[in-house]
Protein backbone atom coordinates (compact mmCIF):
# COMPACT_ATOMS: atom_id res chain seq x y z
CA UNK A 1 0.00 0.00 0.00
CA UNK A 2 1.18 3.49 -0.81
CA UNK A 3 0.82 6.46 1.48
CA UNK A 4 -0.96 9.58 0.23
CA UNK A 5 2.26 11.34 -0.78
CA UNK A 6 3.51 8.34 -2.80
CA UNK A 7 0.12 8.00 -4.50
CA UNK A 8 0.20 11.66 -5.46
CA UNK A 9 3.70 11.31 -6.93
CA UNK A 10 2.70 8.24 -8.97
CA UNK A 11 -0.38 10.02 -10.36
CA UNK A 12 1.74 13.07 -11.20
CA UNK A 13 4.31 10.85 -12.93
CA UNK A 14 1.55 9.13 -14.92
CA UNK A 15 0.06 12.42 -16.14
CA UNK A 16 3.52 13.78 -16.97
CA UNK A 17 4.21 10.67 -19.05
CA UNK A 18 0.79 10.89 -20.69
CA UNK A 19 1.45 14.54 -21.57
CA UNK A 20 4.81 13.67 -23.12
CA UNK A 21 3.22 10.83 -25.09
CA UNK A 22 0.53 13.18 -26.41
CA UNK A 23 2.92 16.03 -27.28
CA UNK A 24 3.39 15.03 -30.94
CA UNK A 25 -0.32 14.25 -31.47
CA UNK A 26 -1.89 16.82 -33.77
CA UNK A 27 -5.36 18.18 -32.92
CA UNK A 28 -8.20 18.00 -35.42
CA UNK A 29 -8.52 21.79 -35.56
CA UNK A 30 -6.07 24.64 -35.92
CA UNK A 31 -5.78 25.43 -32.22
CA UNK A 32 -2.98 24.10 -30.04
CA UNK A 33 -4.35 21.59 -27.50
CA UNK A 34 -3.29 20.86 -23.95
CA UNK A 35 -4.54 17.28 -24.01
CA UNK A 36 -4.58 16.83 -20.23
CA UNK A 37 -6.49 20.06 -19.59
CA UNK A 38 -8.56 20.15 -22.76
CA UNK A 39 -10.37 23.47 -23.13
CA UNK A 40 -13.62 23.16 -25.08
CA UNK A 41 -14.00 26.92 -25.47
CA UNK A 42 -17.64 26.70 -24.38
CA UNK A 43 -18.60 27.81 -20.89
CA UNK A 44 -20.12 24.97 -18.89
CA UNK A 45 -18.69 22.14 -21.03
CA UNK A 46 -15.47 20.38 -20.11
CA UNK A 47 -13.67 17.14 -20.90
CA UNK A 48 -12.14 15.38 -17.89
CA UNK A 49 -9.77 12.43 -17.88
CA UNK A 50 -9.18 10.23 -14.86
CA UNK A 51 -6.90 7.37 -13.91
CA UNK A 52 -7.51 5.71 -10.56
CA UNK A 53 -6.95 2.47 -8.67
CA UNK A 54 -9.66 0.46 -10.47
CA UNK A 55 -10.34 2.27 -13.75
CA UNK A 56 -9.50 5.05 -16.17
CA UNK A 57 -12.07 7.24 -17.81
CA UNK A 58 -13.01 10.20 -19.91
CA UNK A 59 -16.10 12.30 -19.39
CA UNK A 60 -17.90 15.21 -20.97
CA UNK A 61 -19.19 17.31 -18.11
CA UNK A 62 -21.90 19.93 -18.28
CA UNK A 63 -21.79 22.34 -15.35
CA UNK A 64 -23.65 25.46 -14.31
CA UNK A 65 -27.29 25.90 -13.46
CA UNK A 66 -29.84 23.19 -14.27
CA UNK A 67 -31.21 25.04 -17.29
CA UNK A 68 -27.84 25.48 -18.99
CA UNK A 69 -26.84 21.86 -18.23
CA UNK A 70 -30.09 20.62 -19.77
CA UNK A 71 -29.62 22.85 -22.83
CA UNK A 72 -26.12 21.50 -23.51
CA UNK A 73 -27.17 17.92 -22.79
CA UNK A 74 -30.12 18.16 -25.20
CA UNK A 75 -27.88 19.60 -27.91
CA UNK A 76 -25.49 16.70 -27.38
CA UNK A 77 -28.37 14.23 -27.57
CA UNK A 78 -29.34 15.75 -30.93
CA UNK A 79 -25.81 14.91 -32.08
CA UNK A 80 -25.72 11.44 -30.52
CA UNK A 81 -25.72 9.60 -33.85
CA UNK A 82 -22.79 11.70 -35.11
CA UNK A 83 -21.03 11.30 -31.75
CA UNK A 84 -21.39 7.51 -31.84
CA UNK A 85 -20.10 7.35 -35.43
CA UNK A 86 -16.98 9.41 -34.61
CA UNK A 87 -16.15 8.38 -31.04
CA UNK A 88 -15.76 4.69 -30.27
CA UNK A 89 -16.46 3.03 -26.97
CA UNK A 90 -19.39 2.51 -24.70
CA UNK A 91 -20.54 5.86 -23.35
CA UNK A 92 -23.00 6.25 -20.49
CA UNK A 93 -25.29 9.26 -20.72
CA UNK A 94 -26.23 10.49 -17.22
CA UNK A 95 -28.78 13.26 -17.01
CA UNK A 96 -27.61 14.19 -13.53
CA UNK A 97 -24.81 13.15 -11.20
CA UNK A 98 -23.42 14.54 -7.96
CA UNK A 99 -20.02 16.21 -8.29
CA UNK A 100 -17.17 16.23 -5.74
CA UNK A 101 -18.54 19.38 -4.11
CA UNK A 102 -22.07 18.06 -3.54
CA UNK A 103 -23.56 19.94 -6.49
CA UNK A 104 -25.02 18.44 -9.65
CA UNK A 105 -23.49 18.02 -13.08
CA UNK A 106 -24.60 16.26 -16.22
CA UNK A 107 -22.16 13.71 -17.59
CA UNK A 108 -21.45 11.55 -20.62
CA UNK A 109 -18.67 9.13 -19.73
CA UNK A 110 -16.71 6.10 -20.77
CA UNK A 111 -14.54 3.90 -18.58
CA UNK A 112 -11.79 1.34 -18.94
CA UNK A 113 -12.05 -1.04 -15.99
CA UNK A 114 -9.50 -3.50 -14.67
CA UNK A 115 -6.58 -1.09 -14.78
CA UNK A 116 -4.71 0.56 -11.93
CA UNK A 117 -2.77 3.81 -12.34
CA UNK A 118 -0.55 2.73 -9.42
CA UNK A 119 0.62 -0.31 -11.40
CA UNK A 120 3.03 0.93 -14.07
CA UNK A 121 2.40 -2.26 -16.05
CA UNK A 122 -1.13 -0.89 -16.70
CA UNK A 123 0.08 2.47 -17.98
CA UNK A 124 0.32 1.41 -21.67
CA UNK A 125 -3.34 0.26 -21.62
CA UNK A 126 -4.49 3.41 -19.83
CA UNK A 127 -2.51 5.70 -22.15
CA UNK A 128 -3.77 3.91 -25.24
CA UNK A 129 -7.38 4.13 -24.04
CA UNK A 130 -7.17 7.81 -23.09
CA UNK A 131 -5.30 8.74 -26.28
CA UNK A 132 -7.90 7.07 -28.47
CA UNK A 133 -10.83 8.57 -26.59
CA UNK A 134 -9.53 12.16 -26.31
CA UNK A 135 -8.34 12.36 -29.93
CA UNK A 136 -11.64 11.01 -31.26
CA UNK A 137 -13.52 13.37 -28.95
CA UNK A 138 -11.36 16.23 -30.24
CA UNK A 139 -12.26 15.34 -33.84
CA UNK A 140 -15.96 15.25 -32.95
CA UNK A 141 -15.80 18.47 -30.93
CA UNK A 142 -13.99 20.35 -33.69
CA UNK A 143 -16.87 19.56 -36.05
CA UNK A 144 -19.72 20.45 -33.64
CA UNK A 145 -18.37 23.16 -31.34
CA UNK A 146 -20.14 25.95 -33.28
CA UNK A 147 -23.49 24.28 -32.54
CA UNK A 148 -22.83 24.78 -28.81
CA UNK A 149 -21.50 28.32 -29.14
CA UNK A 150 -24.72 29.67 -30.66
CA UNK A 151 -26.12 30.93 -27.33
CA UNK A 152 -22.84 31.68 -25.55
Amino acid sequence: MYNRNEMSKIRQEFWTNFGRYMLPVQPAGDEKINWINYKTGVKGISFKMSAERTAAGLSIQFTGDRLSREKHYERMRQLKQVFESEVEGEWIWLKEKADENGGNITVIETTLTGVNVYDKNDWPAIISFLKTMITELDTFWTSVKDFFEMDN
